[in-house]
């Protein structure tokens, strides 16, 4: 659906945008410019673009009103951070941003301070750009949030090299990738990060490593029956049936089971150790498989 921005370009971002003093975009006061001969980039609907195939802005949003757990433990980690540093006048680069503004759910996160950018076409963001080709803001920002992206951006290293230059020094960079997770997104799913690949590609490009993270969602002993369940019940049969009705009574025992011994805590990072000792501890092969990573980089 093509629309009509009715919003106002924030002025932040306009004196920001890396190119020229004599920048055609800085210097128009219109909600829609064509585009600058320097940079390239264009302001439609008062979102800056650097898109060339972009001509009009679509109303693609789509707001969910719940969260799994890994999503709610990727914005506590990062609602954290901020209220460690409450007292700072920050100002915040939400990457791929997707759907959701981060300050319109946290009240944590001033809305003043927050700017959003995605690389798909969407009228309520604040820049729409592919940080794989260019560098749309000069080195502003104070953090930069990246949740649930590196894994889909192939040409990861052009990816942080443009998204870096827009942060300061001493600025801190903030972010979540999957690991033990389906195909989502496709066809754009393409990695799945070990902490050690994480330490190796984010020291490559002069970070400060201040935590990298491995979050486990807890155990869940029913996940495959509950599978295998959603499997079979379509075949409309006798064994089927009775099959199901088996399956229902093992999910039933195991959540009682689980919720008589409390949660399995799993923690801290998968090691060589580890991987010698896995046989005679089953539990350290749930700490292989953790749901993901999360962490704070500090760019130097």
């Amino acid at each position: 659906m093509v629309v009509t921005s009715s919003k106002i370009m924030r002025q932040f971002i306009k004196n920001s945008i890396n190119c020229n003093q004599d920048c055609s975009l800085k210097t128009s006061s219109s909600e829609n410019v064509p585009p600058c001969k320097k940079c390239n980039m264009k302001i439609i609907g008062n979102v800056l673009v650097s898109e060339p195939s972009i001509e009009n802005l679509e109303d693609n949003r789509k707001l969910q009103k719940t969260f799994t757990g890994w999503k709610k433990t990727n914005h506590n980690h990062v609602i954290n951070f901020l209220n460690l540093h409450s007292d700072k006048n920050w100002h915040i680069l939400d990457v791929g941003t997707g759907s959701h503004n981060l300050s319109e759910i946290y009240p944590d996160i001033n809305p003043n301070q927050y700017y959003t950018l995605d690389i798909q076409n969407n009228n309520h963001l604040d820049i729409i750009c592919d940080l794989t080709k260019s560098q749309p803001l000069k080195e502003i920002f104070d953090v930069i949030i990246c949740l649930n992206v590196l894994e889909h951006v192939y040409n990861y290293n052009d990816f942080l090299n443009n998204t870096l230059k827009m942060l300061k020094p001493n600025g801190y960079f903030l972010f979540a990738v999957p690991y033990h997770s389906g195909l989502h997104q496709t066809p754009y799913d393409y990695f799945r990060y070990s902490n050690f690949a994480l330490e190796k590609i984010f020291t490559e490009h002069k970070l400060e490593i201040i935590e990298i993270e491995p979050v486990h969602n807890g155990f869940n002993p029913w996940a495959s029956l509950s599978t295998y369940k959603t499997l079979i019940r379509n075949n409309n049969n006798l064994l089927s049936t009775l099959t199901t009705f088996m399956l229902n009574m093992s999910i039933l025992i195991s959540r009682i089971a689980y919720k008589i011994n409390r949660d399995i805590i799993i923690d801290g990072h998968y090691s060589e150790i580890d991987e010698q000792k896995k046989n005679q501890h089953p539990e350290l092969k749930l700490k292989s498989t953790p749901t993901g990573y999360v962490g704070t980089l500090k760019k130097l």
